[in-house]
């Protein structure tokens, strides 16, 4: 099931022209903006902007600049690939994120917006790391 998700994500990522990178995990992250603040690590308290949606378009949910997510990294509270995803930025950084289900919500989603086994991408704008 996770071949057939990284296949998916990659020819994705082919069709819009990203230039990306995969984790070890199966993490996939393409830069948009780099950025030049501070590097992001464990318990690090991070402010920042998002948009997540399916493969398909299907908006998911977001963080907005008026309201955007605070986490402290290492602490949970938000899928493991964001997490991941966020420990590869720096403040000031934009990316986007393609997060396979065994790095967000898995077989059964989230119950809510997110069906089960599906593949997300989460639009990421780091505004503050503290």
């Amino acid at each position: 099931m996770q071949r057939r998700h990284q296949d998916h994500i990659a020819a994705f990522i082919e069709r819009v022209g990203w230039d990306a990178r995969v984790t070890p995990t199966g993490l996939w992250i393409i830069v948009e903006k780099p950025g030049s603040g501070t590097e992001i690590q464990v318990n690090n308290r991070v402010t920042y902007t998002f948009e997540s949606m399916l493969l398909d378009g299907t908006p998911c949910y977001e963080a907005t600049d008026r309201q955007p997510k605070v986490i402290t990294i290492g602490k949970g509270g938000v899928e493991s690939g964001v997490e991941e995803g966020l420990q590869l930025m720096r403040q000031g950084t934009e990316a986007v994120l393609m997060i396979p289900p065994h790095l967000a919500h898995g077989n059964f989603g989230d119950r809510d917006r997110i069906p089960g086994n599906r593949v997300l991408i989460y639009h990421v704008k780091v505004l503050e790391v503290q």
